[in-house]
């Protein structure tokens, strides 16, 4: 008696696991998508603004150091382009591996849940 009190248990705590995972990896997953729709905006950045290019010359500007002259607009335009391109390089790559790992995970908690919850209706 006391083993089947422990196999459902331990059946339980898997299921209860199982589903944690799923919803998890579910939540992680959306917020993937949403930021691979606008990378630009996606999560937090530490740096000039990316929104236009008058915001990053301006923050750009407010950075530099006494006596430093300020580049021309073209070199400004090439940094902007650079960082703008780097940042979204970025979040798509961390955005499709997060959907790669989480797709996985829910993947594998529905496949532990069905297979738990048959073991646990053969025990019952």
């Amino acid at each position: 008696m006391a083993e089947q009190g422990m196999k459902r248990f331990y059946g339980y705590i898997i299921i209860i696991i199982a589903i944690i995972a799923f919803l998890i990896s579910m939540s992680n997953l959306i917020g993937a998508l949403i930021d691979l729709s606008d990378p630009l905006h996606a999560g937090r950045y530490e740096g000039p603004s990316l929104a236009s290019f008058e915001t990053y010359k301006m923050d750009m500007i407010k950075e530099l150091k006494e006596n430093q002259p300020i580049p021309d607009d073209e070199t400004i335009k090439a940094m902007y382009k650079a960082s703008m391109d780097d940042r979204i390089h970025t979040v798509r790559f961390q955005s499709r591996r997060s959907i790669t790992v989480d797709s996985f995970v829910i993947f594998f908690s529905i496949i532990l849940f069905v297979i738990d919850l048959n073991w646990m209706r053969r025990i019952a």
